[in-house]
């Protein structure tokens, strides 16, 4: 399908304007836009904190058609000012048919080419849906780059508990060790206490813990 019949389906189906004949519609010349870089538009992008805005998100429109290349028309007129012009009080009021009237009349009294309008809208589509994959593009290195990280904070988180469990096993086994060897040592303690009462009866000898010690009589 060619750009101009494209356009006058894509236009029509708005009820925004009518046409008379389809022959009489030119075929529309649309600027090729170019590839975007990043240096042209936006510093490189760094990771972002929470809540904090990805940069190449707040360009505005404005400047992501003059970065690619959308030219402006020398009469002023543009798909956009059309759209402003459509919102405006005293065309809002009016209805469906009497605002088309209203445009068709503004646009030739102006001496405004209708092919001008529909290559405008054209070209800012497409610089829009270039745009996007830059945005989808970043959006993606980003993402791979969180997931990296997510990886690799969950392996450490793996490491990290796999040593917990490992000091809690030492832990346990080195309290459990601790208290055979203290029955142990009390076991020698009474041994003691019977070897010193053959001897005297005065109390020479402390059985258990050092921390909570019973003396023996």
């Amino acid at each position: 399908m060619r750009v101009g019949e494209l356009l006058k389906k894509v236009v029509s189906s708005t009820g925004l304007i009518v046409f008379a004949d389809a022959t009489n519609i030119p075929e529309v010349d649309v600027i090729q836009t170019r590839t975007i870089s990043l240096q042209a538009l936006l510093a490189e992008t760094k990771g972002l904190t929470s809540g904090e805005s990805a940069p190449e998100r707040s360009v505005s429109f404005e400047k992501i058609f003059e970065t690619m290349n959308v030219p402006a028309f020398a009469h002023g007129w543009s798909a956009k000012s059309v759209a402003t012009y459509m919102q405006s009080e005293d065309i809002a009021r009016l209805s469906k048919r009497e605002a088309k009237e209203a445009l068709v009349r503004v646009l030739h009294e102006n001496k405004i080419p209708l092919e001008d309008i529909l290559t405008d809208a054209v070209n800012r589509d497409r610089a829009l849906d270039v745009y996007e994959e830059f945005v989808q593009k970043k959006l993606r290195e980003r993402t791979i780059k969180r997931d990296n990280e997510i990886a690799s904070l969950e392996q450490k988180i793996g490491v990290i508990e796999e040593h917990m469990r490992e000091l809690k096993k030492q832990q346990k086994n080195d309290a459990d060790e601790y208290e055979d060897w203290l029955k142990k040592k009390i076991d020698e303690e009474e041994q003691l206490v019977k070897a010193v009462a053959i001897i005297t009866d005065e109390n020479k000898i402390s059985v258990g813990s050092i921390n909570n010690r019973k003396e023996t009589k």
